[in-house]
């Protein structure tokens, strides 16, 4: 079947894993694209779902889960377990703070146009995007024609912050419908849709432990952060990953340093980069 354009290759991941555009015969998550219908108005699109016969059997041992090996792991460490501690070192400070996953809203909801040019045998797609290149790329890519056949334009972007930096299924969905039929297809996503099968952000754990001298000099510094990506990886799901452990402690001084940060796969909507990533 047909699969999601590839994660970042700069940030290597742990296990080889290709991702469906659309559900065949296992759903991953709530919002997941199940089906497609194309009609020529929105009330003709509404009353053909009413045709769609969906069944669904929940499976707990089948598809994700956030305890198997993380898919990404990232590390800082210039800690030696051997090495003897400040005898000036007596307290610790500990904390577990947790993230909550949100939203990664714009005020407009998703949506974008895809035209067939007959003379030309290309497409011409409007959409908002903060990736406009990588999203010629990934059109090019998965409706399997030269680049030179695909044109992305952007009038307005509107709001983005990380949300609109990596194609979803429903994007890409639409360009292939454009494709078979050969005509121009409009899609816009409704808010709630929006909230069921948007990019998400944060989602975060972390454990943590500051050793300090009586003096109130930092001498250590050790953390454990988790991140929960969802059942699909965007291009820079594991970028905010990355941030939390690489910014961490900030702008103190700390002479012993242990960062370990992994992110798992789960069943739940895609974490994307969003207004900081991860700092």
């Amino acid at each position: 079947g047909l699969k999601m354009p590839a994660f970042n290759p700069l940030l290597p991941s742990n296990m080889p894993v290709e991702f469906a555009l659309m559900s065949a015969g296992h759903v991953s998550y709530v919002g997941e694209p199940l089906s497609v219908v194309v009609a020529r108005s929105y009330t003709e699109a509404l009353d053909a779902c009413e045709c769609i016969d969906l069944t669904l059997k929940a499976d707990s041992e089948a598809g994700l889960d956030t305890r198997s090996d993380p898919i990404f792991t990232t590390t800082f460490n210039n800690f030696d377990a051997n090495a003897c501690a400040d005898e000036s070192e007596e307290i610790v400070v500990s904390a577990s703070l947790h993230s909550s996953r949100v939203v990664a809203l714009a005020l407009e909801p998703r949506g974008l146009i895809s035209r067939y040019l007959a003379e030309s045998d290309s497409f011409h797609i409007s959409l908002g995007s903060q990736t406009p290149s990588r999203a010629q790329s990934d059109f090019a890519h998965v409706l399997k024609v030269p680049l030179s056949k695909v044109r992305v334009s952007m009038v307005d972007v509107g709001g983005a912050f990380g949300s609109k930096s990596s194609l979803y299924p429903e994007e890409l969905i639409v360009a292939l419908c454009s494709q078979r039929l050969r005509k121009t297809i409009k899609w816009v996503s409704t808010r709630s849709e929006d909230f069921l099968s948007g990019m998400h952000g944060r989602g975060s754990k972390l454990g943590g432990a500051v050793s300090l001298s009586r003096a109130g000099r930092i001498q250590s510094f050790k953390a454990d952060i988790e991140f929960d990506l969802g059942a699909w990886l965007p291009y820079s799901a594991a970028v905010p990953l990355r941030n939390a452990c690489r910014i961490l402690p900030g702008p103190y001084q700390v002479p012993r340093i242990k960062i370990k940060g992994d992110a798992y796969l789960s069943h739940k909507a895609p974490m994307n980069i969003y207004r900081g990533a991860g700092r």
